[in-house]
Formats: C-alpha cells, structure tokens, sequence
C-alpha cells in the first residue's frame, strides 16, 4: 500500500524492516500528433515538477509529511 494511504488509517501499522518500494510509472496518454504540441509538452514538464516536488510527502513514513 502507498505510505501516503495508509497515513491516514490510524488502524494500520507500518512494519518494521521492509523497505520502501518505488512506485509504477504514470502513464499520460497523448494523440500521436499532439506529442510535440507546446502544450502537451508543457504539462509533462509540470506533472513531473508537482510529483517530484512532493515525493517526500508520498513516500515518508514521518507524520508531518503530508501531500
């Protein structure tokens, strides 16, 4: 489960001794001719810039971490 989910349930214990695990790649779907619009490439640019900027908050276990 994200660390960022189950931050929430105050039911649910993190257990020691297992490692943080990387997390599957997000797929943004495009038409094949748009792929090089400004725009597009734009928003990948700012998606990337707001998940990378907030990458602590989804995958630390610390309370004060939130998203």
């Amino acid at each position: 489960m994200p660390v960022y989910l189950g931050r929430g349930d105050l039911d649910l214990v993190r257990l020691a001794g297992l490692a943080s695990q990387d997390y599957a790649r997000i797929w943004g779907l495009s038409h094949q001719d748009l792929l090089q619009s400004a725009k597009v490439r734009h928003f990948k640019r700012g998606l990337k810039r707001f998940f990378r900027s907030r990458q602590r908050g989804f995958t630390s276990c610390d309370a004060e971490s939130t998203p």
